[in-house]
């Protein structure tokens, strides 16, 4: 549903300037000035005003958290300097076990 409402912001913005952009042009728009990807903004976002009235609040709650978990989603977990086990059993914690929640409506 995301990478739906993204592919038509896409073919939008094409049909507004005629031509694809060029492998740059998509280069710099998918990068913001900090480095960070602006696509993982844009999915935020989509998630954030789409998710509550399709799947639920906790649904899109936990899929912020994933979307943002290397830009501190997870608060002060820090997944870039953790060991292998430790995030996946942070992610069972922080992400499974909650989404089991949601999905048997607990």
């Amino acid at each position: 549903m995301v990478g739906l409402a993204i592919a038509k912001a896409i073919e939008k913005e094409e049909k507004k300037g005629g031509d694809a952009a060029t492998t740059d042009e998509m280069r710099n728009l998918l990068r913001s000035k900090d480095g960070s990807t602006a696509l993982s903004h844009a999915l935020v976002q989509v998630a954030e005003q789409q998710l509550p009235a399709a799947m639920g609040e906790r649904y899109k709650s936990l899929v912020v958290k994933c979307l943002t978990c290397l830009e501190g989603g997870f608060g002060d977990i820090d997944f870039k300097t953790m060991e292998q086990e430790d995030a996946y059993i942070t992610l069972e914690a922080e992400i499974v076990a909650p989404l089991r929640r949601v999905n048997l409506g607990v």
